[in-house]
Formats: structure tokens, C-alpha cells, sequence
């Protein structure tokens, strides 16, 4: 982008990221990655899971202990790879397998593949940033508590009706996911009282996955206030 956004009229010195659901994942990954410091300069985060992935990291070569006990261990990305060429009957593991899995059509590789699917963690799929040791080295929240990213502007936001992931009790009870730190996100993210207990109802589960509206914060040092609404008309594919 920096090399080449001046040959379409844009400013290599005021590069902004914007990405929306994994896309905003994607973004707060970058805000924390080394080798992407400098490429941008401005960043918005629209239903970006977060602070952290939300399918957890996998490491490239060995096994992952999830955040929960209760689940087991979470194969290596390479394991990953080679469970799913072994799917595809592919067996080799020299360049014929390799030569062998880059010409498989795109119907085959995606298979019975969902969103639905993905939260499950198949053994076949390592899913987003994989921890190599040198580009990622940790999962966002752990650089952000410390203040390890980017120091450009940024601006935070979320889509109506987009797919959840999991979901709060109930309605009256949506900052349970911030445990002991619940009432001072309340707090920060609607600090006149004035947001209805039921004002955030859940997602009907039967929705398709789509983006309807925006509404963007700007991060300070107080808080969040809301900047700005954006109307959308997306809908996203499974």
C-alpha cells in the first residue's frame, strides 16, 4: 500500500486500516505486530472480537493449551495441515503432497466449511494468526495491558445484528463478559445511565449474518464516547 497508494492519488503518510468482523480482528492484530509498525497510520475496528482472537491462537509446531481446562489441547498449525491433506487423501510429505494440495479446487478445500463450523475447531483448520515466534509472537491483549501498539489514532465500532459468537444470560446482563471489571465497563461505555437495561437484546438466532449498522466510538483517555453512526447495507456470506 505504502509503495503504491501515490500511483491512485492517495498519501503513502496517512494509510488507514479499516476491517469489520474478522477484518476488525485483523486490524487490532496489526495494531500489536512489530514488523507492521510505520505501514499504517490511522486504524477503525468494527466488530473485531475484542482484544483478543476469538478462536484463540494456534502455535506453528506444537500444541496449544486452550484458555479453558476443560477442552483439550489444540493441535499445531502443522498438524492442522497435515490432518487436513491426510482428508484429502494427500499423504505425501515432500514436494508431490505440496504440489498436490495447491492444485485442489476450491470446492474440495472448503467442503463442508461454516462459521458454525470454525467455532468448533476442527482438526482440520488452524484458524487466524498462527503464533510463529517472529511476525506473532502473542495473542493482542497481553501487548495492549502493557501498551505494546501502534500510536495511531483509532476508532472502535460495531455492527447490528452481527453473528455472535456466544451470548450474555440474558438481556439485562450484556457486561457479564467483563467479569469483575462489569460495572466500569458499563461506566465507560454509557456513562450518563441513560442506555436501558434491555437496550442491547440478543441476536435472534435465526438471523442471517449481516451487517446493518454502525456505531463508532473514539477510544480516550476516559473512556469511549460515541463519534458517529454509519448506515450499511451488507451481507455477509457463509
Amino acid at each position: 500500500m505504502k509503495r503504491n497508494v501515490a500511483a491512485f492519488g492517495g498519501d503513502p503518510d496517512q494509510v488507514t486500516i479499516v476491517g469489520e468482523s474478522a477484518g476488525g480482528i485483523s486490524v487490532v492484530h496489526l495494531l500489536t505486530w512489530p514488523a507492521a509498525r510505520g505501514l499504517f497510520h490511522r486504524a477503525a475496528v468494527l466488530s473485531g472480537g475484542g482484544r483478543s482472537y476469538l478462536v484463540q491462537h494456534r502455535k506453528l509446531s506444537e500444541a496449544t493449551r486452550p484458555r479453558s481446562d476443560r477442552r483439550p489441547l489444540l493441535p499445531s498449525a502443522e498438524d492442522a495441515g497435515l490432518a487436513f491433506a491426510d482428508s484429502m487423501g494427500i499423504t505425501d510429505r515432500g514436494p508431490a503432497g505440496l504440489a498436490a494440495l495447491r492444485a485442489l479446487p476450491a470446492d474440495r478445500v472448503n467442503g463442508d466449511l461454516s462459521m458454525e463450523a470454525l467455532l468448533t475447531r476442527p482438526s482440520t483448520y488452524a484458524g487466524g494468526p498462527v503464533n510463529d515466534g517472529d511476525v506473532v509472537t502473542s495473542e493482542p491483549e497481553a501487548k495492549i495491558r502493557k501498551g505494546d501498539l501502534a500510536p495511531v489514532p483509532l476508532v472502535i465500532g460495531t455492527t447490528g445484528t452481527d453473528l455472535p459468537g456466544t451470548y450474555p444470560p440474558d438481556r439485562t446482563r450484556l457486561f457479564d463478559f467483563f467479569g469483575p471489571d462489569a460495572d466500569r465497563a458499563r461506566q465507560l461505555y454509557d456513562p450518563a445511565r441513560k442506555l436501558p437495561a434491555d437496550k442491547g437484546s440478543l441476536a435472534d438466532r435465526n438471523r442471517p449474518h449481516h451487517a446493518r449498522a454502525g456505531t463508532f466510538f473514539r477510544p480516550a483517555d476516559d473512556g469511549c464516547r460515541p463519534v458517529g453512526r454509519l448506515d450499511l447495507s451488507l451481507r455477509l456470506r457463509h
